[in-house]
């Protein structure tokens, strides 16, 4: 337009008026192919010499480009309207289809948690009412617990009996069945190689200890296993504990004093907040994987504790029950600008998290910035025992002073030798993560979608819900609001051939009870397409358990 009128200096009001209303009728016609090569409309209406056609044309080309770009941006919009209204009403119609379990559970919430001892017990009475169980005035919590644990029977979807553990498909509780909770990512649990330097371990320095390691049971072996982690995460020092839940829970007892302060995601593991119950320190929860609301935490508790103690902040790597990864650059930012020192628990990241599995830290590129970093031996390092690994100074102060260490049993060599044989595996065999993570990105899909199995007539709202982050091994499949249906789902598919962990609370949040799918290394496609389409026939052919009494 502005070259249009750089080309017309000397023009008269009433040639501008032509000009414009041509212009106009021309600008209507851009969109035709047809029309548009007749340019001299405009040119001869307009007082343009006819050396300058040319250019006119190279202006409304342009002109052209953007009006039908603009036209067809605003098209898009008009057509997506009936797509945009269609989500409306399916969100509303979920919204109504979900309202009525929603409104049920915070009537049982209401009710059960003035006579619940506990949370737990809690949980395990609203489910007792859910499937229309009595409640007697006054029971227990140890027998509300055993009335639903027997009125399951044998379908009750905890404490299964395993066999043939080393097999593809393994014995539960008589049924064979695939594992599609497992804890050895990496399968090292049937590797002979880790077992056969278990079984080395085992010969050399026995199957127990003289002691604990400050009297008697500070063996060789252990050593050389807290020298090889402290160099897989590149720290200084490591302690070697014998269980994962010990070394979290000491992790946090023996840094943490009376008067520390500290920062903790919501979400964090039971064996962290035994540690933080027992440390003696102010401990602030935010939302989980909610950073901004960690820094008003921070800023409403800091300053009163600025300065006197140590102020910590304290992460999952990847959350056991939620599958989500903990955003580090968020996490160090908020340290780096209140001067916090950071606490990982790497349990389930290690192996499976970052490049060459040195889990949080080496995922988001920035190694070495963690104060502690604690661990267990039973996921990915198929053995049982934990770690803590940090500065030479801090490890050999909590050699002393951690009570996992000093007041308990040690790792036995047997233990130690099959995680020292899996963590040089993890070097050496770097395919076993890779496919992995690959696994785990296929198997969320295939959650995710049903693999189109899903029936057309079946109700979005009793559908799963998945939870976590595509890169995480730890899939949740959510039933919002539902823990009954959740819970005789699992023993179907058991029986049907596919065994996964049930979790309600206080284990996760109470209305997202779920089933912990885990990606490993032995997982193949097939079994991944076939698990899924016996989930989604399970749930399919679930009834609907109403509550006779809600009040």
């Amino acid at each position: 337009m502005t070259m249009l009128l750089e080309l017309m200096p000397n023009c008269e009001l009433f040639d501008v008026f032509v000009g414009l209303v041509a212009l106009l009728g021309t600008a209507c016609a851009l969109l035709s192919d047809e029309v548009f090569p007749q340019y001299w409309v405009l040119c001869e209406l307009l007082p343009i010499p006819h050396g300058k056609y040319q250019e006119v044309e190279s202006v409304l080309a342009t002109l052209r480009g953007y009006t039908t770009s603009a036209i067809q941006d605003l098209l898009r919009q008009l057509l997506s309207i009936p797509a945009k209204i269609a989500a409306i009403v399916t969100s509303a119609s979920r919204l109504v289809g979900t309202t009525p379990k929603k409104v049920r559970l915070l009537l049982l919430v209401r009710r059960f948690r003035k006579i619940a001892r506990s949370l737990n017990h809690m949980t395990v009475l609203m489910v007792k009412n859910s499937l229309n169980m009595p409640i007697r005035p006054g029971e227990t919590e140890v027998e509300s617990y055993l009335d639903l644990k027997r009125n399951f029977g044998d379908s009750w979807p905890f404490m299964w009996e395993m066999r043939d553990v080393k097999d593809e498909t393994v014995s539960v509780s008589g049924t064979k069945a695939h594992i599609m909770s497992s804890y050895s990512y990496l399968d090292f649990l049937r590797d002979e190689r880790v077992q056969e330097a278990a079984i080395a371990a085992a010969r050399q320095y026995a199957t127990g200890n003289h002691g604990p390691r400050m009297l008697g049971g500070n063996t060789h072996i252990l050593r050389q296993l807290e020298s090889k982690l402290a160099a897989f995460f590149g720290r200084e020092g490591c302690l070697v504990v014998s269980a994962g839940f010990l070394a979290c829970m000491s992790c946090i007892i023996g840094v943490a004093r009376k008067g520390d302060l500290l920062f903790v995601d919501s979400r964090a593991h039971a064996s962290l907040r035994t540690g933080l119950k027992l440390c003696g320190g102010k401990v602030v929860y935010f939302k989980h994987h909610d950073y901004k609301d960690a820094e008003r935490m921070i800023k409403k508790h800091l300053p009163r504790y600025r300065g006197k103690r140590v102020v910590w902040m304290v992460v999952e790597s990847i959350y056991s029950m939620d599958g989500d990864i903990a955003h580090l650059p968020s996490v160090w930012g908020l340290c780096q600008k209140y001067d916090m020192k950071l606490i990982i628990d790497e349990a389930h990241g290690l192996g499976v998290l970052g490049k060459t599995g040195r889990g949080l830290e080496e995922y988001y590129g920035l190694p070495g910035i963690a104060t502690l970093i604690c661990g267990t031996f039973s996921k990915s390092l198929a053995s049982v025992g934990g770690y803590i690994v940090g500065s030479h100074d801090l490890i050999e102060f909590l050699d002393f002073h951690s009570p996992g260490n000093v007041f308990s049993a040690p790792c036995s060599a047997y233990h130690a030798g099959a995680a020292m044989k899996a963590l040089e595996l993890i070097d050496a065999e770097p395919w076993r993560i890779t496919e992995t993570q690959e696994m785990a990105k296929y198997l969320r899909n295939a959650l995710e979608t049903g693999n189109g199995l899903w029936p057309a007539e079946y109700p979005d709202e009793l559908k799963w819900e998945l939870e976590g982050d595509e890169d995480s091994v730890v899939i949740p499949v959510v039933f919002p609001d539902d823990p009954d249906r959740m819970l005789l789902s699992a023993d179907k598919l058991r029986r049907k051939g596919y065994m996964v962990s049930a979790v309600c609370a206080p284990a996760c949040p109470l209305r997202r009870p779920r089933f912990r799918i885990t990606a490993n290394y032995a997982l193949t496609k097939e079994v991944v397409d076939d698990f899924v389409r016996v989930m989604v026939e399970t749930i399919v052919e679930m009834p609907q358990y109403v509550p006779k009494d809600l009040f």
